[in-house]
């Protein structure tokens, strides 16, 4: 999805304002448009909100709900997870196998992955000219 959106042309009012709204206090543009994707220009200025923030040049200043939903579901999963295996240690001092995941929660997790993937695939931004 990801290289589809990098060969896209974005609309040039939207890129411009989105590159626009990305410099740093020091002149040094943040985030730079690459397609209709927006990427930081050095590792240096990644951050948490990135794990949030949308990442196409029409919704890169909004939270995206996709990304939001997929973080608190994997969240729940790995904290459900590690009370069972908390669970496991409290029962044996040595424990023999992992906990076996429920199917229910994957079933979830797997359908919360399904739709961040859809959300992922429809264009957030203008298409530009080619």
């Amino acid at each position: 999805v990801r290289s589809i959106k990098k060969a896209q042309k974005a609309d040039p009012v939207e890129r411009a304002e989105a590159e626009k709204t990305t410099m740093t206090k020091d002149g040094i543009e943040g985030e730079v448009a690459q397609g209709s994707l927006m990427r930081n220009s050095t590792p240096k200025l990644a951050s948490l909100s990135d794990l949030v923030m949308g990442e196409e040049v029409g919704n890169k200043a909004r939270v995206d709900l996709a990304k939001v939903q997929m973080l608190l579901f994997t969240l729940v999963v790995a904290i459900v997870y590690v009370a069972m295996l908390w669970q496991s240690f409290g029962r044996a001092g040595v424990i023999q196998t992992l906990p076996v995941m429920d199917g229910t929660l994957v079933t979830l997790l797997g359908i919360s992955h399904a739709g961040y993937l859809m959300h992922k695939a429809v264009p957030h931004s203008k298409p530009g000219n080619i």
